[in-house]
């Protein structure tokens, strides 16, 4: 009994670190597909893809994840509906429950095992928000740009990590994306 026993748990870890293995290969994207700024005069960098948005035609999103070396979810810097062409486009802030969709970017800290929303921030209008799209590879899936954007905590939402700064200002911008198509 005791041997069926052992069999058993050792397939069961077989089968969990295969699947962990190939799981973390199936999704990671090329080295270079990435998005860089200085957040706060710190160096910031995250590997990031701009995906088409298939419910609004000629758009795409870019989200910037960061996680830890757990893999939890700490952070994410996203522009969305931005169009896809070439062109210099101002950033706004997300209007929510608006019928209206513009361009927006949005920054967002996670806690606990990276489901948990911490502290929203808003894009600070009054700012130079842009994010410009200079080249579209459509043959080979590429795409590359510059940002500038300064977010302020949504006053609308509660403070949940105090020590985070009431500013995040991410300047210097710049990307290289792999472009990708989501059903």
């Amino acid at each position: 009994m005791k041997i069926i026993y052992f069999i058993l748990v050792a397939s069961l870890i077989n089968c969990l670190i295969i699947s962990c293995k190939k799981d973390k290969t199936e999704s990671k994207l090329p080295e270079w597909s990435a998005v860089k700024a200085l957040k706060n005069g710190q160096i910031w960098k995250s590997n990031a893809a701009a995906n088409i948005i298939k419910r609004k035609s000629g758009s795409i999103a870019i989200p910037a994840n960061i996680s830890n070396d757990y893999g939890e979810l700490r952070e994410v810097l996203i522009f969305d509906y931005v169009p896809f062409e070439t062109g210099k486009y101002t950033l706004l802030k997300r209007i929510k429950d608006s019928q209206n969709i513009d361009i927006y970017a949005g920054y967002t800290t996670f806690s606990s095992d990276g489901d948990v929303v911490e502290d929203r921030y808003d894009v600070l209008e009054e700012e130079n928000n842009f994010i410009e799209i200079e080249t579209i590879d459509r043959a080979d899936m590429k795409m590359s740009g510059t940002f500038r954007c300064t977010f302020v905590r949504d006053p609308n939402d509660h403070v949940d990590n105090p020590s985070l700064p009431d500013t995040i200002r991410f300047d210097d911008g710049g990307f290289i994306l792999r472009i990708i198509e989501i059903n």
